[in-house]
């Protein structure tokens, strides 16, 4: 069942988003004052933040913000900043910050897919947007 996160969850996502971060190309730009214990005053931040939201379910989390495109027509948005878990999980809450965001006023919502290429060193990241 996706709920939205409390102070409990916030190790655990902490624990999540350094695993997902790692494998993903922001592991380029790892370097060791980069730490759980950041992690987590991070995501504290988000929780207090009005224009900020995560979901969890026992396996998976999703956290993101609201956002305004800079150019005509100034579309309200809704983009991750992360996620990760049992995919099915994940994707539970995913649409749950979607929703959260449309509730809100987003006009889209955005993601991140992240491809591994056949090298270490090729990783591709791609933000795919959905109208809400």
């Amino acid at each position: 069942m996706v709920r939205q996160a409390t102070s409990t969850d916030i190790y655990c996502i902490a624990t999540q988003l350094y695993k997902l971060k790692a494998k993903s190309t922001w592991s380029k730009w790892q370097h060791d004052d980069w730490n759980i214990p950041e992690l987590v005053e991070f995501i504290l931040n988000k929780m207090d933040d009005p224009d900020s939201a995560i979901f969890v379910t026992d396996r998976a989390f999703c956290g993101g913000s609201l956002g305004h495109i800079v150019l005509p027509p100034y579309f309200m948005y809704v983009a991750e900043w992360g996620w990760d878990g049992s995919p099915r999980e994940a994707s539970q809450c995913l649409k749950a910050l979607f929703e959260w965001g449309k509730q809100r006023g987003a006009a889209l919502g955005g993601y991140t897919l992240t491809k591994l290429g056949q090298s270490s060193k090729k990783v591709t990241d791609t933000v795919v947007w959905r109208k809400l």
